[in-house]
């Protein structure tokens, strides 16, 4: 697969900039997944980033490294624009967060 940024690196952008680099990825990895055959991909993992300093004794989740933002619209747009990028060669994808890990939007 090609290496590319996290989705993490994308929520600082101007959202027009952030959606299309956004569906890019997302056609990226849908387009070298169906070329291996896989037709499921368990990405994008949607969790809020979560306000306090990383936790020096999260050496499994690293939470704070994977999540897109703590903004839930900046974590929506970068998700549904990845997904839509997934969809373009027929990928599926659970949209999921990992309960009790980060903050949840309200």
């Amino acid at each position: 697969m090609t290496a590319l940024p996290a989705l993490s690196t994308l929520a600082d952008l101007p959202p027009n900039i952030r959606a299309k680099r956004a569906e890019d990825f997302g056609r990226t990895h849908g387009r070298e997944l169906a070329a291996l055959g896989v037709n499921h991909d368990f990405a994008p993992v949607l969790d809020l980033r979560p306000e306090a300093s990383r936790n020096r004794f999260d050496f499994n989740t690293l939470i704070n490294q994977r999540a897109i933002s703590g903004d839930p619209a900046a974590v929506a747009d970068v998700g549904l624009a990845y997904v839509r990028g997934l969809d373009a060669f027929d990928v599926a994808r659970p949209v999921k967060t990992l309960p009790g890990i980060g903050p949840r939007a309200r």
